[in-house]
């Protein structure tokens, strides 16, 4: 909400330091911004000298080589990074504009201290992760396989006439039941009949295929290890649990 966030800088005009955005909502279900929100507060915040943060720990690296900068051209002064980077193992990064590293030490002031940094294991599985295993050939494979999920959802989805809105944002997805579109907001998204997502959620597991993690506000998610295989037993398995669960 730009108008309300615009409210709020001018409420508290000299004291907001910086605004954290994610790009894109995945602890709602798979929420993409609205088009011009991105531009939005990329705009307020250059007009009240505020610092940009985009917390890509959830979206970065997985929706495209340059995250949500890249899909959206919209460039944060700050970019927070973690899970998919290390490929497996766990790392966090962040990184932005020259001026606002140069305050970290040892070139700064500000202490930045931590016993994994520059774990040479998360750092050498990171390099191959982003170097060896995530080229763009990769990418538009994974999306690929992707929207071929999406797609076959949202065809098993009439064909059962369930009410279910499936969401997909490049190698994302998600499920919501109980909507017929898309949501914009977690407010929204928390209309999705969650007992019916336990039992798609329940019936997907029990014939062998865990679909996303175990909340209905989590995301499903292609990796380079995926194939058409494994697509089609997903499909099979969501047309009977559908089927079952009518």
């Amino acid at each position: 909400d730009l108008d309300m966030m615009r409210r709020a800088f001018d409420e508290h005009d000299g004291d907001v330091a910086g605004v954290i955005v994610e790009p894109a909502m995945t602890n709602g279900g798979v929420i993409p911004p609205l088009p011009g929100y991105l531009e939005g507060v990329r705009a307020l915040c250059t007009e009240k000298g505020a610092v940009l943060i985009m917390d890509e720990v959830k979206i970065g690296c997985r929706i495209a080589p340059g995250g949500a900068t890249e899909l959206w051209g919209v460039k944060g002064d700050i970019v927070t990074l973690a899970k998919a980077i290390g490929g497996g193992v766990p790392v966090g990064a962040f990184g932005g504009k020259r001026e606002l590293m140069e305050q970290i030490s040892p070139l700064g002031p500000a202490v930045h201290f931590g016993t994994y940094n520059a774990n040479p294991l998360g750092m050498a599985a990171g390099l191959a992760c982003l170097t060896k295993v995530m080229t763009d050939e990769t990418y538009a494979e994974m999306t690929r396989l992707a929207t071929r999920v999406a797609d076959g959802m949202r065809h098993v989805i009439k064909e059962t006439g369930t009410s279910a809105y499936v969401v997909q944002l490049e190698t994302l997805g998600g499920i919501f039941f109980g909507l017929e579109e898309q949501p914009n907001n977690f407010r929204e998204a928390a209309r999705n009949d969650a007992a019916r997502w336990d039992d798609y959620w329940f019936g997907m597991l029990n014939q062998g295929v865990i679909p996303m993690g175990s909340a209905w506000f989590e995301e499903w998610s292609m990796s380079a290890q995926h194939t058409d295989e494994d697509v089609d037993r997903t499909l099979e398995a969501f047309e009977s649990t559908l089927r079952a669960i009518a």
